[in-house]
């Protein structure tokens, strides 16, 4: 039984980002079903949309994400987003994200336009951008000594307490062993990608049926 502060599921861009901006003081296991460099975001190519240097552009980026959404989105999550992109992309420029430069400024990134937006308004690494986030990513998260790498592992239950009825870790399998190991944490985080709609929620193992659990499992 291992025991972290935060407990995150998934190696993509997300998670590692989630990884890298908690307190260095926090103890982080970070989890992945294959190897860290396994997912999609390597396979991101386009780049991200940002609104810099234009306050007015905001009400636009979030039209056009709106109406891409086709009624889906969360326009309070949509807003929240692209208020903070540009904030966004300066947090990836120091950890050492080289965005394609303006030819015409190099202080400010290349902006190029793809499906869905009115303007020009996605920063891009030439045309590898999410391998090339990914890997400023992983080289900042080796020399964070708070963070603990489960490569290998599938999560295949929460944690659920009775009193109170919160998540307090998980179980994750050690698909090269065959083990089920037991995750104690006070935050789980889920970067684990998706699609819509939703599945529904698996049948949640209490925290005292760990034992039964991986007897049943072996």
């Amino acid at each position: 039984m291992k025991y972290f502060d935060v407990a995150i599921v998934g190696t993509g861009l997300g998670g590692l980002a989630t990884a890298l901006k908690l307190n260095s003081n926090l103890r982080v296991a970070l989890i992945t079903k294959g190897q860290i460099l396994s997912g999609a975001s390597p396979w991101a190519q386009g780049g991200i949309a940002a609104t810099i240097d234009d306050p007015e552009s905001v009400e636009s980026h979030i039209s056009d994400t709106c109406i891409a959404g086709d009624g889906l989105c969360d326009i309070s999550v949509v807003r929240h987003v692209v208020e903070n992109s540009s904030e966004a992309l300066d947090w990836l420029q120091a950890q050492g994200v080289s965005f394609t430069v303006d030819p015409e400024d190099p202080s400010k990134p290349h902006m190029t336009r793809e499906g869905g937006h009115s303007i020009r308004r996605i920063a891009h690494v030439a045309d590898h951008t999410g391998a090339s986030i990914q890997e400023a990513l992983i080289k900042n998260l080796k020399e964070r000594d708070n963070i603990e790498l489960f490569e290998q592992h599938m999560a295949v239950d929460l944690i659920v307490g009775d009193s109170p009825a919160r998540c307090q870790g998980l179980y994750a399998l050690n698909v090269q062993s065959d083990e089920v190991v037991t995750i104690n944490a006070s935050h789980v985080v889920l970067a684990t990608g998706g699609e819509y709609p939703v599945p529904a929620p698996s049948i949640h193992v209490k925290r005292d049926e760990s034992s039964a659990a991986k007897n049943q499992r072996n």
